[in-house]
């Protein structure tokens, strides 16, 4: 998200690469939970989040350090297995 805002955030006229930059923006944000696959085969809107073939498995998400963290703070009594390695 960060790159997004400093790329965006400028006095030259950037609208013309706004929608392919937020494509691949939710692009890489859907690839975090929703398997690869769904997304080679069908266009982003067209996929349907609800069906039960689309999510990645709690287990399989991959999860940076911060977010682990963060999550440790919010259920401090949750273990280290538990917070989707």
């Amino acid at each position: 998200m960060e790159p997004f805002l400093r790329e965006f955030h400028n006095e030259v006229p950037l609208v013309p690469f706004l929608y392919s930059t937020l494509h691949s923006l939710l692009k890489q944000v859907m690839e975090t939970f929703v398997k690869g696959d769904m997304i080679e085969k069908k266009e982003l809107s067209k996929i349907d989040l609800s069906a039960r073939e689309s999510p990645i498995h709690t287990k399989n998400i991959d999860l940076d350090l911060a977010t682990r963290d963060d999550l440790r703070k919010v259920k401090p009594h949750v273990k280290e297995v538990d917070i989707l390695l």
